[in-house]
């Protein structure tokens, strides 16, 4: 099992906007959960719908605020895939998306900040 597999299969379970993109990740490598590469598309979700729906946080917030409070229970597995897939996959500042950062919830936006202090 990769680091980060358990976060991704619970996001998955709570939330149906993240499980049709775990199945299609699963159908697109063979049944194997990358997790990086998975939060590396799920961003990639949340930015094309941050830039054209306008209802997009009713859909991705409570994805935002799942990673929020995980990011605050010191699991090591879920810190290394959050902050080394997630975070550090955030589009960077003039392009398109990065709005984004500015929706983080607290803890999420101060570990962006260190390991990103150029945004």
């Amino acid at each position: 099992m990769y680091p980060g597999e358990r976060l991704i299969e619970e996001m998955a379970g709570r939330f149906p906007n993240v499980g049709e993109s775990y199945a299609c990740h699963l159908e697109n490598y063979s049944g194997e959960l990358l997790p990086h590469l998975f939060l590396w598309d799920l961003i990639g979700e949340i930015v094309e719908a941050l830039l054209n729906d306008a209802d997009w946080r009713a859909a991705w917030g409570p994805v935002l605020e799942f990673l929020e409070a995980r990011s605050t229970q010191g699991d090591p597995e879920d810190d290394d895939v959050i902050d080394g897939s997630f975070l550090l996959s955030l589009p960077f500042p003039a392009s398109p998306g990065y709005a984004i950062v500015g929706q983080l919830g607290p803890s999420l936006a101060k570990r962006f900040a260190q390991l990103r202090p150029s945004g």
